[in-house]
């Protein structure tokens, strides 16, 4: 039997939603929808990416110094949308 994708129905205005649902499906479908595959490859990218040059931001060193997007997570899953 095929794999097959869900997609969600949106309103014909969610134009924007539509494309990253498809882009989402199909990446996901991409890496047999293995989330440790993706992973696998996007830190592959992101040595090579290092190796040309490219710089990224750096992880909070510290519980402390992450504080403040833990509470700004919490805070978005406590409201009522």
């Amino acid at each position: 039997m095929k794999n097959q994708t869900k997609t969600i129905k949106l309103n014909q205005g969610d134009i924007v939603l539509q494309e990253m649902y498809r882009i989402k499906d199909e990446l996901s479908a991409s890496y047999g929808h293995d989330v440790d595959k993706l992973f696998e490859e996007t830190r592959k990218h992101e040595k090579l990416s290092k190796a040309a040059g490219w710089k990224f931001a750096p992880l909070p060193q510290s519980q402390e110094a992450a504080e403040p997007f833990y509470a700004l997570r919490e805070e978005k899953t406590k409201q009522k949308w």
